[in-house]
């Protein structure tokens, strides 16, 4: 290439320069605007994640707040399982303890029937003896 003089290669040279630097600088853009983009995406990541974790920890209230429940529910049904035969028991033993009592009432007014006049006369003859 031959230059007819020095200021054509010199606007050459500019314009490469040009060229070039505008090149580069589009290579700043671009990799600014990647960056860019990437911060976004970081940004929409930790956004997602924060949300992820916040629907994991509502599930698990929602799920202890089941298992509290049903083990409430369970519990409830054992109590009155529990209760009922408590109350059978103690109605049985309730039920034996009168009859024990019934029969012992029903000897007492037996022997007093057939030893109240022998027994009258032995406390009138005890308490005129002292």
């Amino acid at each position: 290439m031959s230059w007819k003089d020095g200021t054509e290669q010199e606007a050459f040279v500019r314009s490469v320069a040009v060229v070039f630097l505008l090149r580069r600088c589009m290579s700043l853009e671009d990799m600014i605007a990647r960056i860019v983009e990437m911060d976004k995406k970081a940004r929409d990541m930790t956004e997602q994640a924060q949300k992820n974790k916040l629907d994991y920890e509502n599930q698990i209230i929602a799920k202890r707040e089941s298992i509290k429940n049903d083990f409430l529910e369970r519990a409830k049904k054992r109590i009155a399982i529990n209760q009922e035969s408590a109350q059978k028991r103690a109605d049985a033993t309730l039920q034996q303890a009168e009859k024990r009592n019934s029969a012992i009432i029903q000897k007492m007014e037996s022997d007093y029937a057939q030893h109240c006049d022998s027994w009258v006369d032995e406390i009138v003859e005890r308490v005129i003896a002292e």
